[in-house]
């Protein structure tokens, strides 16, 4: 029992490693509440995204509409039908959407393109900011360049570097803005400028008919790329879990071979059963958890019992891997019984995981042996740590 407890733990270690850089999340709505902190990377894909609480690394999403009121201490990156940050980010923005807005400070750049682009008033951008739309109104504190592109276009606040705009309808400097380098603008016509807004630079006016113009727009292959970023993320997220699921079928089938044998021949020999005991598991030991955190005696031995019960599923998802390769590999060999090599551990594995890939037949594939390993894993667990010990 002390290799399984050891190779436990690094199946733990190997497949949380991948996680702990980022944590995916995806569903119909996901919402992180305001009184909770996540310590990486977080990316959602979701139709709505509400985000109360407070992020440490980067987040990335891809939803229909996605709301952030906590702080992000990194990048964002996110593209959706509307987005609204209200929360204070440490680095970079970069947003497409049709509806984007701005209402606290960004320590980076911020790029961001849509319908709509705003920046309210007061908020403070510290990099360049490159915005594009159909309107665009940006009145925060700017502390580096800005280039912007739309039909309808509205600057305010302040720009301590250059202002680029290219218009196509109509721009409207704000009264009382001040511009510490040039604002250069392409346009139709030249505009009035307010006598209270303040140019240290040069005032250059390009004359652009507006057939020229092009205002940008939000397209569905804008949208389809940022959906692949999202999606390159996870999978990789996915592969590195699938590597260090194989090379732990691999220790274990070099390590612990006998009874990995035992337990194997178990489970398919006695398949029903085992199935029947993982089912009572899978629901039984999630009971008790739950029976234990609301009792307050019981805290600290559902902390001690989930995190054995973590342990435990982790090692059930390997081992699932393993006897379904072994089941292939007497399949395709025709031997009278279940062995274990190190090549129908690892095809299993993948093989098990790739299957799960498929809707409804893959998933009931990979649940079926996946209770089946509980099942012969609780039987192994009782067989050695119970009626060995009353026999001794």
């Amino acid at each position: 029992m002390r290799k399984t407890l050891i190779f436990s733990m690094i199946a733990l270690m190997l497949i949380a490693s991948p996680a702990s850089a980022a944590i995916v999340e995806s569903g119909e709505s996901y919402f992180l509440p305001e009184n909770k902190t996540v310590d990486d990377n977080l990316y959602v894909t979701a139709s709505y995204v509400d985000i109360a609480g407070n992020v440490k690394g980067d987040f990335m999403s891809a939803a229909g509409s996605i709301m952030i009121t906590g702080e992000v201490e990194e990048d964002i990156n996110a593209t959706g039908g509307s987005i609204d940050i209200w929360g204070n980010v440490g680095d970079d923005v970069r947003l497409a959407g049709g509806k984007v807005l701005i209402a606290a400070d960004i320590d980076g750049d911020l790029v961001m393109a849509g319908g709509l682009v705003q920046v309210r008033p007061n908020v403070t951008v510290g990099g360049d900011v490159v915005a594009a739309g159909g309107m665009a109104i940006l009145l925060g504190n700017f502390r580096d360049d800005v280039n912007v592109s739309g039909g309808n276009v509205a600057l305010g606040g302040s720009v301590r570097g250059d202002a680029i705009v290219n218009y196509g309808k109509s721009l409207t400097i704000a009264e009382g803005t001040t511009i510490s380098g040039n604002l250069e603008y392409y346009g139709p016509k030249e505009i009035e400028i307010p006598n209270d807004a303040v140019i240290d630079g040069e005032v250059i006016f390009h004359q652009v008919l507006p057939s020229t113009i092009a205002t940008p727009k939000i397209t569905p292959d804008a949208v389809a790329i940022a959906g692949e970023i999202v999606a390159s993320i996870m999978l990789f997220v996915w592969l590195m879990m699938l590597i260090g699921m194989a090379i732990l079928a691999l220790l274990i089938v070099i390590f612990w071979s006998k009874k990995s044998t035992i337990l194997v021949r178990d489970a398919m020999h006695n398949f029903g059963w085992s199935l029947l005991r993982g089912i009572l598991v899978f629901v039984f030991v999630p009971l008790v958890l739950l029976v234990l955190f609301i009792s307050v005696i019981g805290i600290i031995p559902a902390v001690y019992l989930g995190l054995a019960y973590m342990v435990f599923y982790i090692e059930a998802m390997i081992f699932a891997g393993i006897i379904f390769g072994s089941m292939i590999f007497k399949w395709i060999r025709r031997t009278k019984d279940y062995e274990i090599s190190w090549g129908s551990a690892i095809v299993g594995v993948l093989l098990l995981s790739v299957l799960k890939l498929i809707p409804i037949i893959g998933w009931l594939l990979w649940a079926l042996f996946l209770l089946v390993s509980m099942g012969a894993l609780a039987n192994m667990a009782y067989q050695y740590g119970w009626v060995k010990r009353n026999r001794m």
